[in-house]
C-alpha cells in the first residue's frame, strides 16, 4: 500500500470471507441492485438458489457460492445440478420458469494454460448448456464484482475499511458520477462536437448558454430559465441541421431537449422529440444515451397518461441500470415505475415497486446525503400509502393517511433545508390530497390555494392538478359558482402545457355541475 492510503479491502480479502459472510455480503449487493429477496433454507432441502426475484416473464435466481478449490469441472457439474432444481422448483412452486441463473462466486474465471481447459472456457459452455436445454440465461458474477459494489457501498462491511468515513465519501463521488442528469449530460456534449472549428465554437457557445439557463433554473426553481434552456438546445439543434452535420449529436441534443420538454409540462414536444432521438440514436453504439433517451420518453408518457408504452420503456431502462450497477439511475428509474403505477392504479404492483423503492432510496441517502433524487423517491413510496388509503370501493384507511402525513412532513422538512423548492412544493401537495381525504376540508382548501401560487411559475402541472383538486373541495363545501371558476382555471392551465386527458377530466366533472 502506498503510505499515506487508508487500507480498503482486497481481492484477496474479499474472496476470503468466510462462507456465511459472503453470502450475507451477496445478498445485501444483489437485494440493493435487483430488489432480489433471500432464500432461507441453509439446513432444508433447498431449491438451488440463494436469492431470487419474479419478473413478469417468470423467476431470477442468483446462487451464492465460496469456493476453496478454483473453478474445474465438478464445481460446475455441482452448478448445473442447483440449476436443475431450481428450474424444477420455480415451476412446481411458483409456476412460473426460471429465466435467469446467476452465480456469483469468490474466483475470476482465468483462461487455460498450454492448451487446458480453463475456467472461462468452462463458464462461457455452461452458458451455452443452460440456453439450449433450458432456454435459461446463465451470468458469471466474480470476487472483482463483488468488491467494485462494496467500494461504492461501504456501509455493508464497515469493518473492512481503515478509515470508513474517507471510504463513504469516495463512494459518493462514484454514485454521484454515475447520475445521468440533464446538467451532466449538456456538459459533455460541449467536448463531444466533431464539429469545424468554425461552427465547433458556435456549438459550444449555444450548449453553454444552455448549461447557464438550466443551473439557474434547478438553483432557482425558475419554470423561465429551463425554457431558455430548451431554446438554447434547439437552436444547437438547428445549427446542427441547417449543416447537415454529425447525426449522431442530433440524437443526444434531442435526448436532452425531451427531457427538458417534459421537465416543464410539454409533454406532446417532448414525447416527439424523445422518439425521434431514439430512432438516431438506435443506428450507433450508444446504449447509454438511448437509455438515457428512453428514460426521458417514459417520463414524459406516463405524465401525459400513456401509461402502457411508458411502462415497457421504463423496464427496459431499469434493466440496463442493473446490468451496469448504476444506482442512482435505478432509483430514478423505480420512482418513475411505483409512480406509474399508482396513476394507472394497479396498487399491489405499485406497493411492490415502493418496497424496493423505499429500501433503495434510504441507501441511496446513505451513500450521498440528502438529495432531491432521494427526496423524491421517499414522495413516491409514500405516494402509494395516500392512494392505497382512498383506493375506490375500500373504506379510508386514515391510519394509512396518517402515515403518508408523517413521511410528506417530514420530505418538506428536509427539501426545506437543502432548498430543493420542487420537493418541498410537491411533497406538500401530496399532504394537502391527504388531509383532504381525513375530511379537513377547509385546511386543505387552504394549502392548495398556497400551492397554486407557489407553483405556477415553475410547476405548472402542480399548480393545474392544485386547482382541480381545489375546485373539487368548493363543490363539497357548496361554494359552486367558485368551483366553476377555479375548474375553468384549472382547464386554461392544463390547456397551455398540452395536457389533454386533464382538460376532459375537467370538461366531466363541469357537465356534471351544469347539467
Amino acid at each position: 500500500m502506498v503510505e499515506g492510503m487508508k487500507r480498503i479491502p482486497d481481492i484477496d480479502q474479499v474472496a476470503s470471507l468466510s462462507r456465511d459472510d459472503w453470502q450475507d455480503l451477496c445478498a445485501a449487493i444483489c437485494s440493493l441492485i435487483y430488489g432480489s429477496r433471500r432464500v432461507e433454507d441453509r439446513f432444508g432441502k433447498g431449491n438451488g438458489l440463494d436469492a431470487w426475484r419474479e419478473v413478469e416473464e417468470g423467476t431470477e435466481g442468483w446462487q451464492f457460492r465460496r469456493l476453496d478449490a478454483r473453478l474445474g469441472q465438478p464445481q460446475i457439474n455441482n452448478l448445473k445440478e442447483n440449476l436443475i432444481l431450481a428450474h424444477r422448483r420455480s415451476i412446481e412452486e411458483m409456476q412460473k420458469p426460471l429465466i435467469t441463473f446467476t452465480a456469483v462466486i469468490n474466483i475470476d474465471p482465468q483462461p487455460g494454460h498450454k492448451g487446458s481447459k480453463g475456467e472461462i472456457e468452462r463458464v462461457e459452455e455452461l452458458r451455452r448448456w443452460a440456453k439450449e436445454n433450458y432456454g435459461i440465461t446463465f451470468t458469471y458474477k466474480g470476487v472483482t464484482w463483488i468488491r467494485t459494489q462494496l467500494l461504492k457501498n461501504p456501509y455493508l462491511r464497515p469493518d473492512l475499511f481503515e478509515d470508513l468515513g474517507e471510504a463513504i465519501k469516495e463512494a459518493r463521488d462514484i454514485v454521484l458520477d454515475d447520475l445521468l442528469d440533464i446538467k451532466r449530460k449538456l456538459s459533455e456534449l460541449t467536448s463531444d462536437a466533431n464539429l469545424k472549428n468554425t461552427l465547433h465554437d458556435t456549438f459550444q457557445k449555444i450548449l453553454q448558454e444552455a448549461i447557464i439557463h438550466y443551473e439557474r433554473g434547478e438553483k432557482c426553481q425558475n419554470q423561465d430559465e429551463f425554457i431558455k434552456a430548451k431554446d438554447s438546445l434547439e437552436d444547437a439543434l438547428r445549427l446542427l441541421r441547417i449543416q447537415e452535420l454529425d447525426v449522431l449529436l442530433e440524437g443526444k441534443i434531442l435526448s436532452l431537449l425531451a427531457g427538458i420538454e417534459a421537465v416543464i409540462g410539454n409533454f406532446h414536444d417532448a414525447i416527439e422529440h424523445g422518439r425521434k432521438a431514439i430512432e438516431i440514436l438506435m443506428g450507433f453504439d450508444s446504449n447509454e444515451y438511448i437509455s438515457f433517451a428512453k428514460g426521458n420518453l417514459g417520463f414524459a408518457l406516463y405524465l401525459n397518461n400513456n401509461f402502457e408504452e411508458s411502462e415497457v420503456l421504463l423496464l427496459e431502462v431499469l434493466k440496463y441500470y442493473e446490468d451496469e450497477c448504476n444506482f442512482a439511475e435505478i432509483v430514478r428509474t423505480l420512482t418513475h415505475l411505483t409512480q406509474l403505477n399508482i396513476c394507472k392504479n394497479t396498487m399491489n404492483l405499485a406497493f411492490s415497486w415502493a418496497s424496493r423503492l423505499r429500501e433503495s432510496a434510504l441507501s441511496l441517502s446513505k451513500m450521498i446525503g440528502p438529495s432531491d433524487l432521494s427526496l423524491s423517491a421517499m414522495g413516491t413510496a409514500a405516494n402509494v400509502l395516500s392512494a392505497a388509503s382512498i383506493e375506490v370501493g375500500r373504506v379510508i384507511d386514515k391510519k394509512m393517511l396518517l402515515d403518508a402525513i408523517k413521511a410528506y412532513e417530514f420530505i418538506e422538512e428536509i427539501s426545506e433545508k437543502a432548498k430543493f423548492e420542487r420537493m418541498k412544493i410537491t411533497s406538500k401537495a401530496q399532504r394537502a390530497f391527504c388531509i383532504w381525504h381525513m375530511d379537513n376540508i377547509s385546511e386543505a382548501e387552504k394549502l392548495y390555494a398556497e400551492l397554486i401560487n407557489e407553483a405556477q411559475r415553475n410547476l405548472p402541472k402542480v399548480a393545474a392538478d392544485c386547482q382541480f383538486n381545489r375546485a373539487k373541495i368548493l363543490l363539497e363545501l357548496k361554494r359552486v359558482p367558485d368551483s366553476i371558476e377555479a375548474f375553468l382555471d384549472a382547464k386554461d392551465r392544463y390547456n397551455n402545457i398540452g395536457d389533454l386527458l386533464s382538460m376532459e377530466d375537467v370538461d366531466r366533472e363541469l357537465s356534471r355541475i351544469l347539467k
